[in-house]
């Protein structure tokens, strides 16, 4: 897929996504080993070149510290993905535009990885990441970011504001760590990622550690 195939598929996909339910315990189907893989054999091929084409997510591809596996599995619902731990992947469906949603996980690849940890906080921040992507390309709007819920995306852009500040200037923001709170709270009402999941958060003062770190990579 070209650059400019995957842009166009970019905007005409809205967001509409969330990190996939966790699903832990699945027969693996269909394993594609990234470095390893043969021309033309999928989407998350096709997904991962049109991420190189765009600086932040060569970046992020560049600094994985683990190699990345992709796991076909019908069981998850179609045109959702996972990060499962050891650096493995799992999605469902083939024709969707994945990058934005890519590289949500391939972030939590960076965060988390070999072990993920289903965290409220982990996902704030990668939903943070994948807003910083979606706004980069050219021409994009507001609009083509959504997920969670309206406020959340609210919240979101006004953390956005933040990515410059230095890790202990974010932790001693009283305005930073409401809305980061703000962000929680609307995580804990979605059937995802809800106080009646096994997603767990860590306390205050917040600050996004992983992202700062990420973003300074020259």
């Amino acid at each position: 897929m070209s650059k400019i195939r995957f842009l166009q598929l970019l905007f005409i996909f809205y967001l509409l996504g969330s990190c996939t339910q966790e699903t832990w315990n699945v027969e693996q189907e269909n394993v594609l080993r990234q470095g390893v893989l043969t021309r033309g054999v999928g989407p998350m091929e096709d997904a991962m070149e049109g991420l190189k084409g765009t600086t932040l997510g060569k970046k992020l591809i560049e600094s994985l510290s683990i190699p990345v596996k992709f796991e076909y599995d019908q069981s998850m619902k179609p045109g959702t993905m996972g990060y499962v731990g050891r650096g493995v992947i799992r999605y469902n469906g083939l024709s969707d535009p994945f990058g934005p949603l890519l590289f949500h996980e391939l972030f939590h690849v960076y965060q988390m990885k070999e072990i993920a940890v289903a965290s409220r906080n982990h996902e704030v921040e990668a939903y943070m990441a994948q807003y910083l992507l979606v706004m980069s390309i050219e021409g994009a709007e507001e609009k083509d970011f959504y997920a969670v819920s309206t406020k959340f995306v609210d919240y979101i852009r006004k953390l956005a504001k933040y990515t410059t500040w230095s890790v202990m200037d974010t932790k001693g923001s009283i305005k930073f760590q409401r809305l980061y709170e703000k962000a929680l709270v609307e995580l804990r009402k979605h059937h995802l990622y809800g106080t009646n999941t096994n997603y767990t958060e860590e306390p205050g003062p917040y600050s996004f550690q992983n992202l700062y770190n990420f973003l300074s990579i020259k």
